[in-house]
């Protein structure tokens, strides 16, 4: 019935036809916190009477600061509302932007790891699997150490061979394509903490050639879970939140003061957001140079070892666009910018996707909310104001983003993914069960029954992988139903298929959704 419901009522609800252009925000960037993003716009269009459209682009930190910054030939003119990155802009950058605008603004957001996971069959997560430190990690993605079983590996995992339960097992090294903010981290933390084997010159957000030629080659986070889960023996990075979303299993790594820990047991110590609060070169304002901070081996026995911190990119005067970035737009993007730091909206980010947000350091708080009273806004934009109690009459005015108003299938959908996130739990607690099982049933012949057990287990979980599946098609076919339905209704088209129009209304101010000067 639930789904029957969701279905119906979002089909109902993409024929409904609205009045008055629409207002568009888009921006694109790092991969690793656009579920959050995506969420957050989300929340916002459903919660405003206004008609909005807001999108991001999932295409890495290069491709964003690109695309926030525009070509040199063409003066700068950025190609989207905002960019997002997990590393900064580098100096060069920073003084290109500098020079010909009033400046630009670093937003930190959230605060992620980035972390090890492999696809080694038999081998758990925690402190029983795989532990590793970054010497031992700089000579894999070097390929001077090719087999999981080398002595090596060994002396640091002696129960690794009774759990592969063979003599040799090859590695095989995922690593990203294009740039990526996340090679960008992992290679200068191997640097950092094994120069000897890593050198500087290995250090690059797209290593390109000097990447040994054997190694797989994977594009996005996407791409990255596809390459270790369809390789057994396969070691890559990702961000930890996707990775354990997906069930991957981790690599603990010794940090900076000798202890070997996941991200899991760092984020509940508090260890990622600490990353920060260690830093010695964070800046004292957002509009500054920010190309020598980086999170990476900082001092504390929680602290993750590769802490990514993810900004927001934009300009700071938002009068100087024309039409293309009006004040109803400006309004909209500072609308959104706020939800970043708005408990009710980003804490869900750290719920469902496993990020710290930038707020709950008080250092980084202070930086963000000082970035935002520094953009200069047209005198005609109308801020919008944030609805979490009830605000009589107030509520019904066009600037409020009311958490009261709601639609029937926009509530259905909140209620699917609670169900989703439930069952993905369960199965996270059936596979660390299953771990056991199978660690327990090595020490002896005689548990092999053990084993059987597991393999049952096995069975179990691919039951709930499955309905969890149903679901998660359940609410493809929702979106696409509500598409359609605005498809007669809007001219403007977005192929990557992370924006949905809320409701159908009339063409937009501009043609072309995708590329534009603003």
């Amino acid at each position: 019935m639930l789904l029957r419901s969701l279905l119906l009522s979002s089909c109902l609800m993409s024929v409904t036809v609205g009045h008055g252009d629409i207002i568009e925000v888009h921006g694109s960037g790092t991969t690793n916190p656009s579920k959050c993003y995506w969420h957050i716009m989300d929340s916002i269009m459903d919660r405003v009477k206004l008609p909005t459209r807001m999108t991001y682009r999932a295409v890495g930190s290069s491709t964003g600061i690109k695309e926030f910054m525009g070509k040199q030939e063409d003066g700068y003119k950025q190609l989207n509302h905002f960019g997002s990155g997990d590393i900064p802009l580098d100096a060069e950058e920073y003084a290109a932007i500098s020079a010909i605008d009033s400046g630009m603004l670093h937003l930190p957001v959230v605060l992620g790891a980035i972390s090890l996971f492999h696809s080694i069959p038999n081998v758990p997560s925690g402190s029983a699997g795989l532990n590793m430190t970054s010497c031992t990690l700089a000579r894999i993605f070097k390929r001077d150490i090719t087999d999981w079983l080398h002595p090596d590996i060994k002396a640091q995992n002696p129960q690794l061979e009774t759990l592969i339960g063979e003599d040799s097992y090859p590695i095989k090294v995922a690593r990203r394509v294009l740039g990526s903010s996340s090679t960008s981290s992992v290679t200068k933390y191997l640097n950092t903490g094994c120069p000897e084997h890593w050198p500087a010159d290995m250090v690059s957000k797209e290593l390109g050639d000097k990447w040994h030629p054997d190694t797989l080659p994977c594009e996005g986070s996407g791409g990255m879970t596809d390459c270790i889960r369809q390789t057994p023996g396969t070691i890559g990075y990702i961000d930890a939140g996707h990775g354990h979303s997906q069930n991957l299993v981790e690599i603990e790594l010794k940090n900076k003061d000798g202890n070997f820990i996941s991200s899991l047991q760092s984020d509940d110590r508090g260890g990622i957001g600490y990353a920060a609060e260690a830093s010695d070169f964070l800046p004292a304002d957002a509009d500054r140079d920010f190309s020598k901070v980086e999170l990476l081996n900082q001092a504390g026995a929680n602290t993750w070892p590769i802490v990514a911190m993810s900004y927001i990119y934009v300009r700071k005067d938002w009068t100087k666009y024309g039409d293309e970035f009006g004040p109803d737009e400006q309004a909209l993007l500072m609308g959104f910018l706020e939800a970043l730091y708005e408990p009710t909206y980003i804490d869900e980010c750290k719920e469902l996707f496993g990020f710290t947000p930038a707020y709950t350091n008080e250092k980084l708080k202070t930086l963000a909310k000082n970035g935002l009273q520094q953009i200069i806004m047209n005198e005609t934009a109308t801020k919008y104001v944030f609805e979490s109690k009830t605000m009589a009459y107030q509520g019904q005015e066009e600037n409020i983003i009311s958490v009261k108003r709601r639609s029937n299938a926009e509530y259905e959908r909140s209620q699917l993914t609670k169900q989703v996130k439930d069952l993905k739990d369960q199965l996270k607690a059936l596979q660390l069960s299953q771990e056991a099982n199978l660690m327990a049933a090595t020490k002896t012949e005689s548990e092999t029954k053990m084993y059987t057990d597991g393999e049952a287990q096995k069975v179990t979980i691919s039951l709930i992988a499955s309905i969890v599946a149903i679901i998660l098609s359940a609410l493809a076919i929702m979106s696409m139903c509500s598409r359609s339905g605005n498809t007669a209704a809007t001219t403007a088209s977005y192929s990557g298929g992370e924006a949905n129009t809320r409701t159908a209304v009339p063409p937009t101010k501009r043609e072309q959704a995708d590329n534009f000067n603003v």
